[in-house]
Parts: structure tokens; C-alpha cells; sequence
């Protein structure tokens, strides 16, 4: 797993697809999560090092989400002008072979991360 400045936390051998390339650009680190409509996978730009989030949908599916999601992003941030603390800037979006994609950038760590990271407790300053 990395974390959200790219360092290698633990390798996550059974997820790892690096030889996955999106867009030219983004190489396919592993799975952050898996939906029934969409999959979000960590990558990292080959170019800068960045480490981003990529989502990516079926191009076939019957009620598309990542553009109208792309176009959302795109308006919170005008023309790249305005920084809104908890929104991602959208990196790239497109057709990949099958897939709609969406490249985002990666916020940090997960819920799931977190909470794994905290053995499934919330730190008492939290709950209350």
C-alpha cells in the first residue's frame, strides 16, 4: 500500500498490476476499491511521480457517472484558478480499451485504510 505522498507502506502482491499504463501516462499501482459499478485503483504519473486515484466504469454501462462526475470536478475548480480543500482535481478523463476512465488526484488514505490503521478503533477526540 502507499500512502498518500507515494511511500511504500506494504506490498499488496495479489492487487499490484503495474504494467497496467492509463492514458500514456498513469501507471496502475493496486486496487483501492471495487463496486458494482465502478473500480478505483492508486497510480502513479511515470512523468512527475504523482499519485493519483483512477476510476474506471464499463463504456457500455447504460447510466454513465465519470463524465458528469469529470464535468462537477471541472466546475468546483473553474479554470483551474480556485483550490477547494476536499475536492480532487481531475487529471485526465477518457476511453481506456473498455473503460471509461477518470483520473483524479489522490486525497489520501481510505476509510477503509484508516480505519485498519487504527485497528478498527476511532481515536476517542473523534467520537465525541
Amino acid at each position: 500500500m502507499y500512502t498518500s505522498s507515494g511511500q511504500v507502506v506494504e506490498e499488496d502482491y495479489h492487487n499490484c498490476i503495474n504494467s497496467k499504463l492509463v492514458g500514456g501516462r498513469w501507471r496502475l499501482s493496486y486496487e483501492l476499491d471495487t463496486g458494482t459499478v465502478h473500480e478505483v485503483y492508486v497510480a502513479k504519473d511515470v512523468d512527475t511521480g504523482e499519485v493519483v486515484a483512477v476510476k474506471f466504469e464499463k463504456a457500455d454501462i447504460k447510466c454513465p457517472g465519470l463524465c458528469n462526475e469529470n464535468e462537477i470536478y471541472e466546475w468546483f475548480h473553474g479554470a483551474g484558478t480556485s483550490s477547494i480543500v476536499g475536492i480532487p482535481w481531475h487529471r485526465y478523463y477518457g476511453v481506456n480499451e473498455q473503460s471509461n476512465v477518470l483520473v483524479m488526484h489522490h486525497l489520501g488514505p481510505s476509510l477503509k485504510d484508516l480505519l485498519s490503521y487504527c485497528r478498527g478503533r476511532c481515536p476517542s477526540d473523534l467520537s465525541s
